[in-house]
């Protein structure tokens, strides 16, 4: 695994902090393909889960993430719709990848294209795949930068933190600092709309809302991992529910059921 992420990286833009090639895959001149979402998956997910030291793949791996939506062409009238290819008709499409030379050569019948999007979606819609995977809002103590919001909108309040989702799948969330991880995924519903999730720095408690996106009561499982051993009690509208230990390796699943009007989940730190 370790030499496949190695791997990864020497590939990946990395050095120039360009928006066309920060966390970027290289291919022949190109960039921002779909490998660059698909790979940057594998290369957040290694911060996440595996990565002794997580700051530098944190911030590539969720560069990575974020890279390829460069080569959406979409804007509103006064833009005329579009950067790359202007024109309502043209609202709401993805080029297939970068091309960073000022004129040069993409795979497509050897054509020549001027530096910029490709006129052609080709596989940028399995890139968009790796979406639904990869999303998350993160909060991160790095080192360098102190208290960051990867994919929300942070507000900090002395020793708290207040974070509302925007990375627009609103699933999963995490908290990454020196000495503690914890994740934690829906598999169902997702986080109330424009509703900050809280949580103190040292951790000591993390709460968020759930929101009912069926209408119906349900069950919904929180699928969590993080540092072993570091247990929590749950609590769902007040009331105690279990506690949970964090495991090695091993995600703990924990089935709450969830109301019409949705409900909100505190996780106290023993």
């Amino acid at each position: 695994m370790d030499r496949q992420l190695m791997a990864g990286l020497a590939v990946r833009g990395w050095v120039n902090p360009a928006y066309y090639s920060l966390g970027s895959d290289d291919s022949e001149g190109g960039g921002l393909s779909y490998m660059a979402r698909m790979g940057g998956w594998g290369i957040l997910d290694y911060s996440l889960n595996f990565a002794k030291e997580p700051w530098d793949w944190l911030q590539l791996g969720y560069a990575s993430y974020l890279s390829s939506f460069a080569l959406m062409n979409t804007g509103v009238a006064e833009s005329d719709y579009g950067y790359w290819f202007p024109g309502k008709e043209n609202d709401g499409a993805m080029g297939w990848a970068f091309n960073s030379r000022k004129y040069g050569r993409i795979w497509l019948q050897n054509r020549q294209e001027p530096r910029g999007a490709w006129n052609y979606d080709g596989e940028a819609d399995l890139g968009n795949g790796a979406i639904f995977r990869t999303a998350a809002t993160i909060l991160a103590d790095d080192p360098i930068f102190g208290w960051i919001g990867y994919g929300g909108e942070l507000t900090i309040e002395g020793t708290k933190l207040k974070v509302i989702p925007k990375d627009g799948v609103g699933i999963r969330f995490g908290m990454v600092t020196d000495d503690s991880k914890l994740l934690f995924e829906l598999d169902r519903d997702r986080f109330t709309k424009n509703q900050p999730i809280t949580a103190f720095k040292n951790g000591k408690s993390i709460s968020f809302s759930i929101e009912n996106v069926t209408g119906k009561r349900h069950n919904t499982r929180i699928r969590l991992n993080g540092t072993p051993g570091i247990r929590y009690v749950l609590n769902i509208d007040g009331h105690k529910m279990e506690e949970i230990e964090l495991q090695n390796a091993t995600e703990v699943h924990v089935t709450i059921s969830v109301p019409v009007q949705g409900c909100r989940v505190d996780l106290v730190r023993k």
